[in-house]
């Protein structure tokens, strides 16, 4: 027999394993695209890191993280009791709300953040209908 989560706890885990996940991520994406000289981390603002940043390293930002939330809602959805695709499906809506929050936050409107919106939606959806499974009795 296998143990089940309360659905409220998969949420909250698969939000904090998206969060820390793409920090690492961007940890990473700074390491292989520094940033200019000239922008220091801690005395320049967010707005103007992220303005200089290349279509390159945003779309390495932007891929991970639409893996990563696949992975969270599949996380989320696998671990709760009943299987479901509901705490995979609110992961997905919390992160996507964040990631919105954080676009209009930081004035990132490229087309790249355009494009990324529509496939966090699919790649968490995807993730929350394979992590909830088939379920061979119902609850």
């Amino acid at each position: 027999m296998t143990y089940r989560w309360s659905p409220i706890v998969t949420v909250i885990l698969g939000v904090v394993l998206w969060i820390v996940a793409t920090g690492i991520v961007d940890a990473i994406v700074l390491l292989i695209y520094p940033l200019p000289p000239g922008l220091i981390m801690g005395e320049t603002s967010i707005r103007e890191i992220i303005a200089s940043r290349p279509d390159a390293a945003l779309a390495l930002n932007l891929s991970c993280g639409i893996i990563l939330l696949g992975v969270a809602a599949f996380a989320a959805s696998r671990l709760a009791r009943g299987r479901s695709r509901l705490p995979g499906l609110i992961v997905t809506g919390l992160i996507v709300t964040l990631a919105l929050v954080n676009s209009v936050i930081t004035a990132n409107f490229r087309w790249l953040v355009a494009v990324a919106f529509p496939l966090l939606l699919l790649f968490g959806y995807l993730g929350a209908r394979t992590g909830a499974g088939r379920r061979l009795v119902d609850p």
